[in-house]
């Protein structure tokens, strides 16, 4: 497959060159800052342009009326924005405080990632310092400002998948656990340990664990 790299800065935007079966529409891609010690890093938002549309206010102008307008540099249509997934590759809970970063909450789906899982203050700082995530912090500083599903990514090969899953639960309240999602599938026993739970993109379900 041929590729193009393109390098990004925080805060640009562009459009990927999809136009098969979108019907007029855009799927637009933005870069934002994440924190991932000092090495600078982006993560991405992806979301949906609508079809272009007339204003409200000329719905009711002749044709004639808006030739006149638009040589006269008048936006006559607008396109709505829908941003519907984001995903942060590795990072520090930092990322979600910088103010530029508020559409992540915004979201359908917010892939992100949970490397340490301890209930430890141990855990919690070799998180932060190695520029990573605990799953507290998910708990705590993501998921009570957003209603997006959440797929938890990324999590230390040093936990089985039976102790990710059985420690991640732990975590989450049980009115959130029908919106947690966790990659599990490279993890030891996770096969063995859940079978048929694991879907075919490799994530498991939380709220399967309360059905075992």
């Amino acid at each position: 497959m041929r590729m193009k790299f393109v390098p990004v800065e925080p805060g640009e935007e562009f459009t990927l060159p999809i136009t098969r079966g979108m019907d007029g529409c855009q799927i637009m891609v933005r870069a934002f800052r994440t924190t991932h010690g000092a090495c600078p890093s982006v993560g991405y938002t992806i979301g949906v342009r609508g079809r272009a549309q007339r204003k409200p206010e000329y719905q009711d102008l002749s044709q004639d009326e808006l030739r006149t307008l638009a040589k006269q540099g008048t936006q006559l249509s607008f396109r709505e924005e829908t941003w519907e997934l984001t995903y942060t590759g590795d990072t520090t809970v930092d990322a979600f405080s910088i103010p530029d970063n508020s559409p992540l909450f915004q979201v359908q789906v917010l892939i992100t990632e949970a490397t340490m899982l301890e209930d430890s203050d141990k855990a919690r700082r070799s998180a932060g310092e190695n520029s990573h995530m605990h799953v507290d912090h998910v708990v705590d500083s993501v998921m009570p400002r957003t209603r997006a599903e959440i797929v938890l990514v990324h999590v230390s090969a040093r936990y089985s998948a039976k102790q990710t899953m059985n420690l991640i639960s732990s975590k989450v309240n049980e009115e959130d656990k029908h919106r947690v999602s966790v990659a599990v599938s490279s993890l030891t026993g996770a096969r063995r340990d859940f079978g048929r739970s694991i879907l075919p993109n490799g994530l498991m379900p939380l709220s399967s664990m309360t059905r075992r």
